[in-house]
């Protein structure tokens, strides 16, 4: 695969990724309250698939590209990119880790509260970013 085509690859997967997917993620956790299993499931799945496409398409874009010889637009990605593919790995562990402590802590006690501003909160700035 050429490095355009393979570049086109990763514009469209991870367009999908974060301009689909994400307002997939936003909708299971404010429209589908009634259905909390159901919603859960949804935004889970969707974070991981975003999870996936974010490190796969980083990790191959990364090999794709040429250390020594960077325009200013590859440059300027990557600095955009590289804190969106780690805070995407924060918020992902952050969002499993608050799942489990809901159900070993009461689900409104400060802890749990906290992680889900801090989640909330990474989650709609990677998706302003993105």
């Amino acid at each position: 695969m050429s490095t355009n085509e393979f570049f086109s690859l990763h514009g469209g997967i991870l367009w999908l990724a974060w301009g689909v997917l994400s307002l997939l993620l936003i909708a299971s956790i404010r429209y589908m309250k009634p259905c909390y299993k159901t919603n859960m499931i949804i935004h889970w799945v969707t974070g991981l698939l975003i999870l996936l496409a974010t490190l796969v398409m980083g990790i191959m874009a990364n090999s794709y590209v040429t250390h020594g010889h960077k325009n200013k637009v590859q440059r300027a990605h990557i600095k955009i990119a590289s804190p969106i593919y780690y805070i995407t790995l924060i918020v992902v562990i952050l969002g499993l880790v608050t799942l489990i402590l809901k159900k070993k802590l009461a689900w409104n006690s400060k802890w749990i509260l906290r992680m889900i501003l801090v989640h909330k909160f990474l989650g709609y700035g990677l998706i302003i970013l993105s």
